[in-house]
């Protein structure tokens, strides 16, 4: 059969067939071809096909009824000129191409009939699929859209589906591909100002959450700034990458209190030591109290709207880790920090990697007026329509361009009753005396951006100035990109030659002789390290216990690194791997794709020394603590929460005590006590615990504040700002912003230094022991 196959007359078709036919939308014609003014169809000499009996006989039945294209269901097909030449199958899509003048196109032309209730017979099927395709002939070659059709020069019918309509085709064959997505619309308008739980007990808002009402809401972009740091950054960024939403990093920095700081500065001055802190001109101190934060490690709490602030946002890594760096000066030095000053440095170092938004007119005055980056932030609140209006007139004088936001703490006007019981945990008041100005307002919640537009009204350039920052923003990670630190190598040498050679000769000196079992097992593992590209972090390592040596300090190396021949020649650990039988593979796997894990213990009386002469040696600028982010379990929760509900110690003391202090993980409280015999009897439905129980449950996963990780040291080649900013931990040691799993998330592979009491002792017994068989002193003659 060729390709000018069925044509001839067809029956009329009936009034049921014309009345309430579905709509099919005619497809849009593709700029830059027109919509050809001839539709070409196909002819042919062959006798029409004509039903023999039932069903087919005459006109088909009114429960199928034939749509194609509204002006071609209207009349019988006439004859037309030859269909255009058919070009090739195209190797790879498979789709039918029409030469045509416009240009080279495919096309495709198709007939869909509703599927019926029941099934029609198979007779009145061929009926209707001749029909159709004579009619679908009138209706020329189409373009293609998300459908692919493949050369088959025949009649085909596609049965229905279950869950589709019938696709008749003439000259082509469905091939049921699936049809792409839609883009989503998005709107103009970016919230550029969010925070979240990790601004620590003032928003109320996870990351992850976040991103995804923004996704619900089709926003392109969303930022996240919390409150001098970047702690839920990488979160943030992985889960923003994941839903198809942009992120935008930055962080709300405000000015230190003067009067905090003021009596601790000299102190501060005076713990710095004989070592420094190079650029932040403090040591890192294992002993003291935080400037800014009080005992327990929980942030000093300041009017939110009485600083002097600005919210910043990175365009790239490298207003990043400018951020980075003024976020850490923020908070090492905060008595000699000037928020003034520090914009502009950043402005005239980073003015195009980094954009600054400020609702301070002061500011915009001391930043000299219109500069690359600096817009004016308008938040759109009711409380600060008098602040914006002089912040708008001092803008508009200086030439600074405006930006709306909201100052988003929450996602609802309902959650601002857990934003001000956060803030009063916070500030250790209850929600009845808890200052207003320690809180946001109602109207600081998520807004659509129909709220948005509604409050921007007259200024739309506001509003725009948030989309022109967002497709400025193009911050990028590459994750788990291992960053080892630097160590000295020989001129000449390479960091797996040096490691080789330390290698075999430890092993020399473990096996005697080198058997070609041990040989063969070295060579093995050094060729993983040196795919992996770990031969630096071993010789850091390596540079550690030497110094422990040295000093005459017992090391010992514990973990899956006692599985590693490297690690026993090197003198990380005193076990035999080969004597043993002990796998390489659960240290290092290039499988598994993690870096390796080497655990030294050393005594705990020398532990803090040999942290200081990792921080002098490798650079205080390249190294610091990793941080652990401590979260309100269910029973803080309930304490915290019944404090600032205003019930009495006693009370919270008698109902939290029967609750394990380690428990499993629950998504409620009531869960929680109903999983112990011995919770079943408090009275958790009677007031007030109802409601503090119901407070409690807002409080639960939310980020309290930082601690020391136990024993963790991270090192880098470059500065520590371009991957994380640093602060003071409760003990006045310098700690990474953020926790373990960021850490790794960015490459940076940890160290575990721990302090352990047994090498303590055992230390203590030697020397008890060398002085007791020491020969005494001579007498003086």
């Amino acid at each position: 059969m060729g390709p000018s196959a069925f044509t001839g007359p067809a029956t009329a078709p009936s009034s049921a067939s014309k009345s309430k036919s579905p709509r099919v939308a005619r497809p849009s014609w593709p700029s830059p071809i027109a919509k050809p003014d001839a539709r070409p169809t196909c002819c042919s000499t062959a006798p029409p096909f004509r039903p023999r009996c039932g069903a087919m006989a005459g006109r088909p039945s009114k429960s199928v009824k034939a749509f194609i294209t509204p002006q071609f269901n209207r009349h019988r097909p006439r004859a037309c000129p030859a269909p255009p030449e058919i070009g090739p199958l195209s190797p790879r899509r498979k789709t039918l191409s029409a030469s045509l003048p416009e240009g080279r196109v495919s096309w495709k032309s198709h007939a869909v009939i509703s599927r019926p209730r029941k099934r029609p017979p198979h007779s009145q099927s061929l009926a209707l699929a001749y029909r159709a395709s004579c009619q679908s002939a009138r209706s020329a070659l189409r373009p293609t859209g998300h459908r692919e059709f493949s050369l088959f020069f025949r009649f085909w019918l596609d049965r229905a589906s279950a869950r589709s309509r019938m696709v008749l085709t003439s000259g082509a064959r469905y091939q049921n591909t699936k049809k792409p997505r839609r883009p989503k619309k998005t709107t103009m308008f970016c919230h550029l100002h969010v925070h979240s739980q990790f601004s620590f007990l003032d928003g109320v808002l996870r990351p992850g959450e976040i991103v995804e009402w923004a996704c619900r809401q089709r926003m392109a972009a969303i930022a996240l700034t919390d409150t001098n740091g970047f702690y839920g950054a990488i979160p943030f960024w992985k889960k923003a990458r994941a839903l198809g939403v942009k992120p935008i990093i930055g962080a709300e920095v405000d000015e230190p209190d003067e009067a905090a700081h003021a009596e601790k500065a000299e102190a501060s001055d005076e713990s710095a030591g004989a070592g420094g802190m190079g650029e932040w001109g403090e040591s890192c101190g294992l002993d003291g109290e935080i400037e800014g934060f009080e005992g327990g490690g929980t942030p000093t709490i300041r009017p939110l709207n009485r600083q002097r602030r600005a919210v910043l946002l990175a365009r790239d890594r490298t207003g990043y880790a400018a951020i980075g760096a003024l976020i850490t000066r923020r908070q090492l030095q905060p008595q000699r920090f000037d928020l003034a000053r520090e914009l502009n440095r950043l402005l005239e170092e980073s003015g195009e990697r980094a954009y600054v938004l400020t609702d301070a007119p002061d500011l915009i005055d001391e930043l000299g007026g219109a500069r690359p980056g600096l817009f004016a932030e308008l938040v759109l609140t009711p409380r600060r329509r008098a602040a914006n209006r002089r912040l708008y007139e001092a803008a508009t004088a200086r030439g600074v361009r405006v930006v709306a936001t909201n100052d988003a703490h929450f996602v609802a006007p309902g959650d601002f009753a857990a934003h001000r019981l956060a803030r009063a945990v916070a500030s250790r008041r209850t929600v009845h005396t808890v200052d207003p100005n320690w809180q946001s307002e109602p109207e600081n919640y998520l807004k659509t951006a129909a709220e948005m537009a509604a409050a921007v009204k007259g200024l739309q350039a506001a509003a725009r100035a948030t989309e022109e920052i967002a497709e400025g923003c193009n911050l990028e990670f590459t994750l788990r990109d291992w960053q080892f630190p630097r160590v000295s190598i020989p001129e000449g040498e390479t960091a797996y030659s040096v490691l080789a050679k330390m290698a075999f000769d430890g092993a020399r000196e473990r096996y005697r002789p080198l058997t070609p079992k041990v040989t063969a097992r070295l060579e093995y593992e050094l060729k993983v390290i040196d795919q992996l590209g770990f031969s630096e972090y071993f010789l850091a390592v390596r540079e550690i216990v030497a110094e422990a040596e040295r000093r005459g300090s017992p090391v010992l190396g514990r973990g899956s690194a006692a599985n590693s021949i490297v690690s026993y020649s090197l003198g990380f650990t005193p076990v035999d791997p080969i004597g043993l039988n002990l796998y390489f593979e659960r240290f290092l796997n290039p499988a598994r794709g993690v870096p390796p894990d080497i655990d030294l213990d050393f005594s705990w009386r020398e532990r803090d020394a040999i942290v200081e002469w990792i921080f002098q040696h490798f650079g205080r600028d390249h190294t610091a603590l990793i941080a652990t982010t401590i979260c309100l379990r269910a029973r803080q929760a309930l304490r915290e929460a019944g404090r600032a509900l205003g019930v009495a110690d006693g009370e919270i003391n008698a109902f939290t005590r029967p609750i394990p202090g380690w428990h499993a993980e629950t998504t409620s409280i009531e869960e929680l006590l109903s999983l112990y015999p011995e919770c079943r009897d408090l009275p958790a439905h009677e007031a007030p615990w109802r409601e503090v129980i119901a407070a409690a449950d807002r409080l639960i996963g939310a980020p309290r504040h930082l601690s020391i990780h136990c024993g963790g040291v991270v090192i880098t080649p470059r500065p520590i700002t371009d991957y994380t900013p640093l602060q003071r931990s409760a003990k006045n040691a310098v700690i990474t912003q953020m926790d373990m799993h960021p850490i790794e998330d960015l490459g940076l592979v940890k160290i575990d230094i721990l302090g352990n009491r047994s090498l303590g002792v055992y230390r203590d017994c030697v020397a008890s022991i060398r002085s007791a068989l020491a020969p005494p002193p001579a007498c003086a003659a």
